[in-house]
């Protein structure tokens, strides 16, 4: 009888969830780490089977709000926690690029813990949100505008994947915070584009909402080349998640090749 091939895994008798719709298949090939093939009473020789009866299979989840522990053995556990209940990315909001690194390093290295990406230092003013609770207190700030492109060259070098910036003055909770101008909140949103990096926004009334999406910033959005977080290393194993029903499958897509998860 001939050894199974580690590199070929096949998963039978499952219900598939591409992410849009259920596919007219019930098994998924996978070589290496590519989706392969997919279809009904597939069979390859030599791949290693997993039995699928009652479960679905769909790509894998991304939490796309995270914060990484301080402890390298937390952020460790918090990755292992996450791949095991089917979230394969993390996006961290705001963290220290050092215990960002180190984990990102295990992260490479194994299978057992999902993807992480991070904005690193976030953006904020001086005293600003989240320092009323005592936290964030050793991170760099942002007091003006002319502070901007040192702060955004500063965090890229570090590893940040994608900037963060804090939009908040505490009104939402009756307080009253510094917080970033809006000439500041340009300023940080030029740089990043001129970079090619993604922007995101912690806002927590309607106002700063729709200040952060005024003309300053989409415009300096659409001229510059559209930008993602750097795409994930490696192939996940898709998530297999109990099914209690089995419904008629749609239409099959056209495509030859499944999407990775």
């Amino acid at each position: 009888m001939a050894q199974p091939n580690p590199d070929r895994t096949i998963i039978t008798d499952v219900r598939v969830f591409d992410g849009h719709v259920v596919q007219n298949a019930s098994a998924v090939l996978i070589q290496g780490e590519t989706i392969a093939g997919l279809g009904r009473d597939l069979r390859v020789a030599g791949a290693a089977e997993v039995d699928g009866r009652g479960r679905t299979l769909l790509p894998g989840l991304i939490d796309a709000h995270v914060h990484t522990p301080a402890s390298a053995a937390e952020a460790e556990e918090g990755l292992r926690q996450a791949l095991s209940l089917g979230v394969t990315t993390v996006l961290c909001m705001g963290a220290e690029p050092e215990v960002v690194a180190g984990a990102r390093r295990l992260a490479a290295m194994r299978t057992d813990l999902a993807d992480l990406r991070s904005a690193g230092h976030p953006a904020i003013a001086p005293n600003g949100h989240p320092t009323q609770f005592g936290l964030w207190l050793s991170f760099p700030t942002v007091a003006g505008p002319e502070e901007a492109d040192r702060f955004v060259a500063d965090r890229l070098a570090e590893g940040s994947d994608y900037l963060k910036i804090v939009l908040e003055d505490g009104s939402a909770y009756g307080a009253s915070l510094p917080s970033l101008a809006p000439a500041t909140l340009d300023a940080l949103v030029s740089a990043a584009h001129a970079r090619g990096a993604l922007v995101l926004a912690h806002v927590s009334t309607r106002r700063w909402a729709e200040r952060a999406m005024k003309p300053a910033w989409t415009a300096s959005r659409t001229s510059s080349a559209t930008s993602r977080p750097r795409p994930a290393s490696r192939l996940r194993s898709p998530t297999l998640a109990p099914s209690r029903s089995r419904p008629s499958p749609r239409t099959p897509s056209t495509r030859s090749t499944a999407r990775r998860p």
